[in-house]
């Protein structure tokens, strides 16, 4: 069962967002100093927002990205939220659905992510195909090691 934000909350997890797409640097404000953040196929998670930044920050501010959140549940309990979201992510020509689940803690600083684990669910999909070999983005050297082995690009 969904529940209504406060419109503070909301508007932290906007901006949240807002900075993701933009690929924004300052996406890494939102987090609290010690979060704990759990990227895809990870089994340990990252533990520090300066950690994680030093970590991700080249790779998630690089480039723009299409966001959409397709749903958005939230449940408040004083002080600490937990916030799930479904969003339809597309970025180099693929997009992608990934369910973001965020904990939230109220501080003197605002609403911080004090937890964050992603998931990609369901298939990538092509949206934009390249049509030259410069175009095309190498995502897993596996991949590509067995698909030019096949004969087939990725």
């Amino acid at each position: 069962m969904a529940y209504k934000l406060e419109s503070d909350l909301a508007g932290a997890v906007e901006a949240f967002n807002d900075a993701y797409t933009k690929g924004d640097p300052k996406w890494f404000s939102y987090f609290a100093d010690d979060a704990s953040i759990y990227s895809e196929k990870a089994a340990q998670p990252v533990e520090g927002r300066e950690a994680y930044r030093r970590h991700f920050e080249k790779t998630l501010t690089s480039e723009k990205r299409k966001t959409h959140v397709m749903q958005q549940d939230g449940q408040m309990l004083g002080d600490t939220a937990v916030v799930m979201q479904l969003i339809e992510l597309t970025t180099s020509g693929l997009a992608t659905n990934v369910r973001e689940s965020t904990i939230w803690r109220r501080s003197k600083e605002g609403w911080k992510v004090v937890h964050l684990n992603a998931t990609i669910v369901g298939p990538v999909r092509v949206t934009d195909a390249p049509t030259t070999a410069g175009a095309v983005k190498v995502l897993s050297e596996k991949i590509a090691i067995v698909s030019s082995q096949a004969g087939v690009a990725q």
